[in-house]
């Protein structure tokens, strides 16, 4: 991807003119009617362009003529699956607000109910980690304190 390079190209993107349909679709016309089919303006396809070419650069790409996949590599970048993972890992514990009375698979609430380590392994690897400095009341605490401080975890 790269912005067009043929006779006629300015070098400043001229002020974009406002459209007096919304929204506006493509036509191929009809010539029994006198319809006449849709242009493609230079607004309409320097925004195409500089819309894709954003996406390219904002995720850290240089956009370059001979790769056509650069769309698809800056969006598999902006999202990949490895950030995504990251991040479900950084919410173990957590508290994550939800709209829902019942709590989806492998979800609890921290309320001194008892969750094993060996049923969840990644709760044990976050706490090993030191994920829950803080987070935490002792094995022994009353019921008076797990009522004070919901939202933290019993060892």
């Amino acid at each position: 991807m790269q912005r067009i390079k043929a006779s006629g190209v300015v070098s400043v993107m001229p002020p974009v003119q406002e459209n007096s349909y919304n929204p506006g679709y493509f036509s191929n016309g009809n010539p029994a009617t006198g319809e006449l089919a849709t242009m493609m303006t230079a607004e309409w396809c320097n925004g195409v362009q500089e819309e894709l070419i954003n996406v390219i650069s904002k995720s850290g790409l240089t956009p370059y003529q001979t790769e056509l996949d650069q769309l698809w590599q800056a969006i598999q970048k902006l999202f990949s699956t490895a950030d995504a993972e990251k991040w479900r890992k950084s919410m173990i514990g957590s508290i994550v607000p939800m709209t829902s009375s019942t709590l989806p698979e492998g979800f609890g609430l921290p309320d001194g109910s008892l969750f094993l380590f060996e049923d969840y392994p990644e709760l044990k690897e976050k706490y090993d980690a030191g994920g829950f400095n803080g987070m935490t009341l002792e094995a022994n605490a009353s019921a008076e304190d797990k009522a004070a401080w919901v939202g933290k975890w019993v060892k």
